[in-house]
């Protein structure tokens, strides 16, 4: 692996974390299963017959879909690809058999008829994307959920660091911002500079105003 020239846990300070990303299990639109039970199902007969499509080697849709291997039975074979819109657009066109998207790459591809949703990879269904079951309903344990967030350099004072952080927050907060994050099928997140070092921690709780630590954060709920 190429060395670095920046140690990312020693050069950079987190400000804020933003958004997160339920990634979602795609199928082809003319699929004929039309849940994961019957997907998995179908997949365990055709073991290592089926293909599942990636934005790339070591990617959250690669992990995300090993993990589902390993936790439905499955052998779904692995092809990946240079990105989220080559992936959308090799999915569409048949090449493979499942994807984990996001909602931004699935989309266009899903008005168009080209690719249909089964579930969502949140811990349970979400207002994001209303209407869809989550996959751990029939694969227990199963999530995928990626969050992404702003840095700074290790160096930034800190008085600057809180205010790039509460400037991040208004506008993620404020309610033209959230609703273009929803608009993009994100969850709209925000969590000042000293909780996001512990945003694994987000991963198996309800949230609120604060944490029991006192660090603030926010979620947003979509509307449905």
């Amino acid at each position: 692996m190429r060395k670095l020239p920046y140690d990312p846990r020693k050069d950079f300070r987190p400000l804020s974390a933003v958004v997160r990303v339920p990634l979602i299990l795609a199928v082809p639109a003319d699929s004929p299963h039309k849940t994961v039970r019957e997907f998995v199902e179908w997949a365990r007969k055709e073991g290592d017959k089926l293909n599942y499509g990636s934005t790339g080697i070591g990617g959250s849709s690669h992990l995300a879909s090993e993990y589902f291997n390993q936790l439905a039975g499955t052998k779904i074979q692995h092809i990946p690809y240079a990105g989220g819109g080559p992936l959308v657009t090799g999915f569409a066109g048949g090449q493979v058999h499942m994807a984990f998207v996001t909602g931004l790459d699935g989309a266009a591809m899903v008005q168009a008829g080209k690719i249909r949703y089964l579930a969502v990879a949140s811990p349970k269904r979400t207002d994001v994307l209303p209407g869809l079951p989550a996959i751990a309903e029939d694969v227990p344990g199963f999530r995928a959920v990626v969050w992404f967030g702003v840095l700074g350099p290790s160096s930034m004072p800190d008085a600057i660091a809180n205010k790039v952080s509460n400037a991040i927050a208004a506008a993620v907060l404020d309610a033209s911002g959230a609703q273009a994050i929803c608009r993009s099928q994100r969850g709209a997140l925000w969590q000042h500079a000293a909780g996001v070092a512990k945003a694994h921690r987000f991963r198996n709780r309800t949230v609120g105003p604060r944490d029991q630590e006192g660090e603030h954060y926010g979620l947003i709920t979509c509307p449905s």
